[in-house]
């Protein structure tokens, strides 16, 4: 940042607190701009009071110019330094490299990513349909030894980012980077497993991800983010003269208060219906054979509120011919989703 003397105003010259990390740097850019007669009150104003650090670059907010919208997508300027390319080590030891100009970490995947590191893969080929950075494939390589990961997006720029990291990972043979819309360039027939990781919904994309799967079945992993005021509470029956009908009513309300605490507690049953109804719809298209396929929702998990009254969950169906037993599905998952 410069200032020509002409801009220049009165000079704080008292000593700043050092109680924090803001206040620390305050006094360290208050010294060295007053050692080049730069410092006055507006300065200190413009000051950023957060920021966010990746690797060995500083990002500062909206407010300096700088923004990161809701995707994710860095609106950066380089104020210092040769590129803007950041190496980062997250808390398992996977290796990222990124563009901070293109597109930054999004800290608020890691819940899921730690959750993934502990499925056994390996064998198995994976489609990660929204790639990015490579949250979910090189967390399916790195840490679940995954055969395979086919990993598509449509940016470009994005996908350089994913190849670094790959390669630093030395992963790098074992993934398919695809450019493209994952509808059009997604293979067909080839996944144990897709990922499907785009918010708030991903709808449009089931088609291609049941395409994806290998003719004996697999598992999709669906991200949504589901509006819970949507669930329909049941209305309370009308008052009833005598106390024993009072109280069977009382009962039955309160019954019915829990049944539908546990519909919202479960979020949303009829989503999970719809999401299995057409799937089962599209791989019985797909495969025109005598054997029909089903689809049972066999995991969700929720990661909570991410506004008022709409929750961020992950839906896992497991899609396999129709003559596979209950008892050999969840033991297929489990087997799948566990470590041992």
């Amino acid at each position: 940042m410069e200032r020509t003397s002409s801009l220049r105003r009165k000079t704080s010259d008292g000593v700043l607190a050092k109680a924090s990390n803001f206040g620390q740097m305050l006094e360290d850019v208050r010294k060295l701009a007053l050692s080049k007669s730069l410092w006055d009150d507006e300065m200190q104003r413009d000051l950023p009071k957060k920021w966010e650090k990746h690797g060995d670059m500083i990002v500062f907010p909206q407010n300096t110019k700088r923004q990161i919208d809701d995707d994710r997508t860095a609106h950066v300027d380089l104020l210092h330094g040769a590129d803007a390319w950041v190496d980062y080590v997250d808390e398992r030891g996977v290796k990222f490299c990124y563009n901070a100009t293109v597109r930054v970490f999004d800290n608020s995947k890691k819940a899921e990513m730690k959750r993934i590191s502990k499925w056994a893969c390996q064998g198995q080929t994976i489609v990660d349909m929204y790639a990015s950075l490579g949250y979910y494939s090189l967390t399916f390589l790195v840490s679940c030894e995954a055969k395979q990961v086919v990993a598509i997006d449509w940016n470009d720029e994005i996908l350089e980012s994913l190849i670094r990291s790959a390669q630093v990972n030395q992963v790098d043979d074992r993934l398919l980077v695809i450019h493209g819309d994952c509808r059009r360039v997604c293979p067909d027939q080839t996944a144990d497993r897709v990922y499907l990781g785009l918010l708030p919904s991903c709808r449009a994309h089931w088609l291609a991800a049941c395409k994806a799967l290998k003719p004996d079945g697999g598992i999709i992993h669906i991200n949504e983010i589901l509006d819970m005021n949507a669930v329909k509470k049941e209305k309370a029956p009308d008052t009833v003269a005598t106390v024993t009908e009072k109280t069977e009513k009382t009962e039955k309300v309160e019954k019915k208060k829990k049944t539908v605490e546990k519909s919202d507690k479960e979020n949303v049953p009829k989503k999970k219906k719809v999401l299995r109804q057409n799937c089962t719809r599209f791989l019985n298209n797909i495969h025109l054979s005598d054997c029909l396929y089903s689809v049972t929702v066999v995991n969700m998990v929720r990661y909570g509120e991410v506004s008022k009254g709409k929750e961020h969950v992950v839906l896992e169906l497991l899609c396999c011919q129709q003559d596979a037993s209950a008892e050999h599905l969840i033991s297929k998952f489990n087997s799948e989703n566990l470590k041992s």
